[in-house]
């Protein structure tokens, strides 16, 4: 369903502005560079969860109504064809308008989705929704792209699992300024499978690597490190707890950590706080501050 992760990236964005107070990273490439890089990734980021958050509803408004067409004076019109809920594959349009429709993740998006439904319903094994997109915006930049979701099943334990893949991924922002991102990740629904219609009792482990070209041309990877994922709880706007590993275009080897204890009980806070790595020397960063 729909996480929230992407949101809590901006996170990144604002460790890796003190990169500059903390050392200067290569003659090469300077610290400001790995800032915009960074930023870049994480306003793409952010807008590709935009997509998976909207692809995602359509799909489930699509199969959990009476009117399977759906027309709204508040939210995008839905249409489907074929217009049952028993034969596939079914073509989704989600219309958003031209003036701009405000959703409930705060995005504002214009123009159309275009969802191909295979092979079933999201909650299916084997289902797959394929978006694309024309002349639309979130926010006002631009996506362009394809975001495929595919339901992988159930796992040992019993979880859902679902792949997550971004390919020519493109943001674009109003000044026409462009950067690339494509995603291989899979998301295991550890919390809130039961209630589908109610996205604020979800969470999820996240793994798997994003990566792409900012603005400036220089390229960037994040990979989550294996046997640490991403924990998204959706009433958190952070991450709960995960590592990420950093690759930029000529500068030091970085990391980003996730869990905060505060209160020792051996739970993930929630909480704005990371410990940040850069060649092997940690820094605790949130609420402005830095501490070695």
């Amino acid at each position: 369903m729909n996480t929230k992760l992407f949101l809590s990236t901006i996170l990144i964005g604002f460790c890796l502005c003190n990169c500059d107070q903390i050392e200067t990273v290569n003659d090469s490439l300077s610290a400001v560079q790995a800032v915009d890089a960074m930023e870049d990734y994480a306003q793409a980021a952010w807008h590709f969860q935009g997509v998976n958050n909207a692809s995602d509803n359509a799909v489930l408004n699509s199969e959990n109504t009476e009117n399977i067409n759906l027309k709204s004076s508040v939210g995008p019109n839905i249409s489907i064809t074929p217009s049952d809920l028993f034969t596939f594959p079914k073509s989704i349009v989600v219309d958003y308008g031209t003036n701009g429709t405000l959703g409930l993740d705060g995005r504002i998006r214009k123009g159309k989705l275009y969802i191909e439904l295979e092979n079933g319903w999201y909650s299916q094994t084997g289902s797959r929704h394929i978006t694309t997109f024309e002349n639309y915006f979130q926010n006002d930049y631009q996506i362009e792209g394809t975001h495929l979701v595919e339901n992988l099943g159930e796992n040992n334990d019993g979880n859902l699992v679902f792949s997550i893949e971004v390919s020519n991924g493109k943001v674009t922002n109003a000044q026409g300024q462009v950067t690339t991102f494509s995603q291989e990740t899979t998301r295991t629904w550890i919390k809130g499978d039961n209630t589908p219609l109610n996205i604020w009792d979800d969470s999820y482990w996240i793994e798997g690597l994003q990566s792409g070209k900012c603005s400036s041309g220089v390229n960037y990877e994040l990979t989550i490190r294996e046997n640490n994922p991403l924990e998204v709880e959706l009433v958190c706007p952070y991450i709960k707890s995960g590592i990420l590993d950093v690759v930029i275009d000529n500068a030091p080897e970085m990391s980003i950590d996730y869990f905060v204890d505060e209160d020792k009980d051996g739970i993930a806070d929630c909480s704005s706080s990371v410990t940040l790595k850069v060649n092997n020397i940690e820094y605790r960063i949130g609420n402005g501050e830095i501490q070695q």
